[in-house]
């Protein structure tokens, strides 16, 4: 069979799978006249994100070959659904195990909150990447996983380092993550992104502009940090550095000013200038607004709601906030 044809079928039940639609997909698997691993991984896995873990297994057996992928699939299908017993006999039979596979026993453990099984797995681990890593911290608490992170096997690499930065940015304890972020090692865009995010959402706000500078001085910077520069200035009113930073982003750095810029933008004119700058800051921008900048402008100016009420009536997205303050605005108007 061409494998050009054979793309078109894997990719065909693909679409249905992604859709949860099985029974579509199982018509077109039995059409095919030459399956390969990939059409019967896919079914695998779709029957698994549809709990249907029995037809998953029948299909499985039926296989006259299996490779590490095929074996992972199964493996995963039965750790997401909570079937931990089978995941864990399912592993135990792998005749060979790549990361992967230890990520999804370990997956599987936290789910079902197995945490001292979760420990050992992440323990005997040959390696362990960020996924490893996360997956640890989603069950303890940071002082022990800060412990787990220094005696960890293997070598632990940026993307491990920023998943630790990371929860610690989370926690909210941002002189904690300050003090790792200055203990790295090494340090890429995802690291000085993540410490800039931490100090603007958590109203650290002249530390995330000293920061930044210095992420310029390195140059080190990208279109997301200076989302969090522009939130930081939006939350303080700062308008003329709101400005200069946006102008900054387009005319100095070359880079793309993107809808959550926009967005930014429309946040702090509305709080710092007028209700009509930023209405028309929306109404010009390069992008469809959504249920975002119409709270912004409706949280700036809660009175005036003829225009606001006209598209919010359009919109189809989540509007809930805004809606929100429409309905407050309207009972403070009489």
């Amino acid at each position: 069979m061409p494998t050009k044809d054979l793309c078109v079928w894997t990719t065909m039940i693909g679409a249905y799978a992604q859709e949860g639609e099985m029974e579509e997909a199982k018509s077109i698997f039995d059409q095919i006249p030459e399956t390969d691993l990939v059409a019967w991984t896919t079914m695998i896995t779709g029957y698994s994100r549809t709990g249907q873990l029995e037809s998953a297994k029948l299909l499985f057996d039926s296989m006259a070959v299996h490779d590490i992928v095929s074996w992972n699939a199964m493996l995963s299908a039965y750790a997401m659904n909570n079937r931990i017993e089978d995941a864990k006999a399912m592993f135990e039979q792998m005749p060979h195990r790549g990361l992967s596979s230890w990520n999804s026993m370990l997956c599987g453990y936290v789910q079902t909150g197995h945490i001292e099984q979760a420990k050992v797995v992440f323990n005997s681990m040959p390696q362990q990447d960020s996924i490893s890593f996360n997956e640890i911290l989603a069950c303890e608490d940071l002082q022990t996983a800060f412990g787990m992170f220094h005696t960890m096997c293997g070598e632990k690499t940026v993307v491990t380092w920023n998943a630790m930065l990371a929860a610690y940015a989370q926690s909210g304890d941002i002189a904690l993550a300050k003090a790792f972020f200055d203990k790295m090692p090494e340090k890429d865009i995802v690291t000085w992104n993540t410490m800039l995010a931490a100090y603007a959402q958590n109203r650290h706000y002249l530390e995330a502009f000293a920061l930044f500078e210095e992420a310029k001085i390195l140059d080190v910077t990208d279109q997301t940090c200076f989302v969090s520069v522009l939130i930081a200035c939006s939350r303080l009113g700062d308008l003329e550095n709101g400005r200069k930073n946006f102008f900054m982003l387009v005319e100095s750095y070359g880079f793309v000013a993107l809808k959550q810029h926009y967005s930014c933008m429309v946040d702090l004119v509305g709080r710092a200038a007028s209700y009509e700058a930023a209405r028309d800051l929306i109404e010009n921008m390069p992008f469809e607004p959504d249920s975002l900048e119409w709270t912004c402008l409706l949280g700036a100016a809660p009175k005036t709601l003829i225009k606001g009420t006209n598209v919010l009536a359009r919109l189809d997205g989540k509007r809930a906030g805004a809606l929100a303050l429409l309905a407050n605005s309207l009972s403070s108007s009489h």
